[in-house]
C-alpha cells in the first residue's frame, strides 16, 4: 500500500514537471493556458457580484484533468497573488502554490457552489441533488445511480414532472439524442425508450411548439437499410459503435416535425419510396411512435410530384385553407436522390 501510495506521487511529480516544462517552452501550449485561466480567474472573482457559472465550469481540484494541465494552480495564483497577503512572500514557491489551491477550494469554489446549488455526486449526497437543475445531457446516463442512490426522492420527481409541477431539461439535447438504439444480427430495431426520455421528448415538443416556427412542415423519412451509417458486418450494431445513425436521426427528426404541425398534418410522415404513401403515425408512447416509422416501407428514390399531389388530396378532403397548406416539405436522407 505504502509502495503504491509513493508510486502515484511519484508519477503527479513527474507529470507536473512536464508540464511545467512544456509551460515554459511551447508557446503554443502556454497561450491557450494563460488566456483560459486569465478568463477563469476573472469571471470567478466577478462572481461574487453577480452569480454566473464559472464555478461550474472551472476543472475540478486534483483531478486528471487539473493534474496534467496545473490550471487550477495558474487560476489560483491569478485570484490570490502573492502581492494579495505579505505572508506569501515568506514561503516558497511550492507551499505557496499548495496554500492558494487550496484557498481557491474554500473560499472561491465550495461558495460559489453553494450558491449555484450545486451538489457533487463524488461526495455521495445524493439527497441533496437538485434534479430540476441536472443538466440534460447528464440526466440519461445518471439515471440508473439516482435511481439506485436516491431513488424514493428520484421517483417523485417524475411523478411531479408528469403532474406538470417540476421541470425536466431538455436545452443541451437534440431529438436523435434521446432515442437510444441498439440493433441485435437481425437488424432489428430496438429501443430502450424509459419515462426520462418520455418526459425529455414531450418537453422538448412543447418548448419548440411555443416558437410556432415549424407548424405545417411535412417530413419525408428514410428508414432503408442504408440509413443505418456504416457497412453491416455481421456483428450487432450497439450505442456506442454507432452514436448517432442517420436512421435515428431522420425518425427522429421525421416525429418531431409531425408532433409541432397544425392538426391535419399532425402525426403524419411521407414513405420514402417509389410508392410513397401519407403515414400516420401510431402509438401513445415514445418507443410505439418511432417503431410505426420504423415500420414503414422501405425504397430508394421518391416521386416528388406524387408527394405534392397527395398533400394536395388531404387538403381537398379535409377542405382546408390556405394558411392551413403545408409550408415546408423536408426530406430526411443520407444519399442523393433523383433530381424532382
Amino acid at each position: 500500500m505504502e509502495k503504491a501510495r509513493e508510486l502515484r506521487k511519484n508519477h503527479r511529480a513527474k507529470m507536473a514537471r512536464k508540464v511545467v516544462e512544456k509551460y515554459n517552452s511551447d508557446s503554443n501550449y502556454r497561450f491557450p493556458h494563460d488566456k483560459i485561466s486569465d478568463f477563469f480567474a476573472e469571471s470567478l472573482k466577478s462572481d461574487f457580484t453577480k452569480i454566473g457559472l464559472a464555478a461550474k465550469w472551472c476543472p475540478s481540484l486534483n483531478s486528471s484533468f487539473d493534474r496534467s494541465t496545473l490550471l487550477c494552480e495558474t487560476i489560483a495564483k491569478k485570484v490570490f497573488p502573492r502581492e494579495s497577503d505579505p505572508s506569501y512572500y515568506e514561503i516558497k514557491e511550492a507551499h505557496y502554490s499548495y496554500r492558494i489551491r487550496d484557498r481557491l477550494r474554500r473560499e472561491i469554489l465550495v461558495p460559489l457552489h453553494k450558491s449555484l446549488n450545486l451538489t457533487e455526486m463524488s461526495f455521495n449526497r445524493w439527497g441533496e441533488l437538485p434534479y430540476e437543475d441536472v443538466a440534460s445531457v447528464a440526466t440519461k446516463p445518471y439515471e440508473k445511480l439516482f435511481e439506485k442512490h436516491d431513488r424514493n426522492r428520484f421517483t417523485m420527481f417524475h411523478f411531479r414532472v408528469w403532474r406538470q409541477k417540476a421541470i425536466l431539461s431538455t436545452e443541451a439535447l437534440l431529438p436523435h439524442e434521446l432515442l437510444s438504439f441498439q440493433y441485435d444480427d437481425e437488424l432489428y430495431v430496438d429501443l430502450d425508450i424509459d419515462k426520462v426520455t418520455e418526459f425529455q421528448w414531450k418537453r422538448m415538443v412543447k418548448d419548440l411548439s411555443k416558437k410556432g416556427k415549424l407548424s405545417n412542415c411535412l417530413s419525408v423519412c428514410d428508414v432503408s437499410e442504408s440509413m443505418y451509417g456504416k457497412p453491416w458486418t455481421g456483428k450487432p450494431w450497439t450505442l456506442e459503435r454507432v452514436p448517432a445513425t442517420p436512421k435515428r436521426v431522420s425518425i427522429a427528426l421525421g416525429l418531431l416535425t409531425s408532433e409541432l404541425s397544425e392538426e391535419s398534418w399532425r402525426r403524419n410522415v411521407i414513405t420514402f419510396s417509389k410508392d410513397q404513401q401519407l403515414h400516420r403515425i401510431q402509438g401513445k408512447t415514445l418507443w410505439e411512435k418511432v417503431k410505426s416509422i420504423d415500420d414503414t416501407c422501405l425504397g430508394h428514390n421518391i416521386d416528388f410530384l406524387k408527394v405534392f399531389d397527395q398533400i394536395l388530396d388531404v387538403a381537398l378532403a379535409a377542405k382546408l385553407e390556405e394558411e392551413e397548406m403545408v409550408k415546408r416539405v423536408f426530406v430526411f436522407i443520407d444519399k442523393e436522390f433523383y433530381k424532382a
